[in-house]
Order: C-alpha cells, then sequence, then structure tokens
C-alpha cells in the first residue's frame, strides 16, 4: 500500500492510500486498476479535503430482493448499496476509488496525476 501525503485547502495534509491491483487480459496482457482511499474524506456529508466543494460525482452499485409470491421487488429487505468511485465536482480529485471502477465507467475526465504517477511507481 502507498501513502502520499499532498497538501489540502487549508495547507494540511492529506493522507490518501494508494493500492494497485492487476488484471490479466485474455491476451495475456496486464492492467493497473488503482484502488484509493482519501482518509480525511468519510463521505458526501464532509467537504473536499482539496478545494473545500461540497458537490461531488458518485457512481454506486444498488442491489434489492427480487422475486416471491406474488412478483416484487423490494428495496427494504435484502438490499446492498455500495460506492464505486466518489471525486469532487470542483477540483476534479478523486476521493475514493473501487478497482474495478474504471473497468465500468469512463473515468477518463477524473484523471488525477498524482494517481498515475503512484501507480507507475508500484511494481507489478
Amino acid at each position: 500500500m502507498t501513502l502520499k501525503i499532498e497538501t489540502g485547502k487549508s495547507g494540511d495534509e492529506i493522507h490518501r492510500n494508494i493500492t494497485k491491483h492487476t488484471l490479466e487480459e485474455p491476451d495475456g496482457t496486464t492492467k493497473a486498476l488503482p484502488r484509493i482511499r482519501t482518509a480525511e474524506f468519510d463521505g458526501i456529508g464532509d467537504e473536499c479535503p482539496f478545494c473545500g466543494s461540497l458537490e461531488f460525482t458518485r457512481l454506486a452499485t444498488r442491489g434489492d430482493h427480487m422475486g416471491g409470491s406474488p412478483a416484487m421487488s423490494r428495496t427494504d429487505y435484502g438490499s446492498a448499496t455500495r460506492a464505486l468511485f466518489i471525486s469532487c465536482k470542483e477540483c476534479q480529485r478523486r476521493l475514493f476509488q473501487e478497482p474495478l471502477a474504471g473497468q465500468m465507467f469512463d473515468l477518463s475526465k477524473y484523471t488525477d496525476e498524482q494517481v498515475a504517477d503512484l501507480v507507475g511507481q508500484q511494481e507489478l
């Protein structure tokens, strides 16, 4: 696990844990998949530690219970919602990212050079 310490809007240190997972394609090529956690960001109720914004882009999965007799879909029973990616709308910094989020969604406009540099520095 790589710990990256950066400076935020208030001049305080911001701690980001960035780990790299490797995906092997059928043709044998490999692709680096980053996992990002920003320690100073606990969720949507917090402000961005980099710029102070309160607006975010969040991509998430949602599960529910389907079936039964009569057939129905219930989100109050057996439901599961999990964030896959959160970034600041203002500064475009990635605050949280699960490794496969980049495979499921186009995250190219959220490119964070520090993240790319750190992932590139790690060995496969």
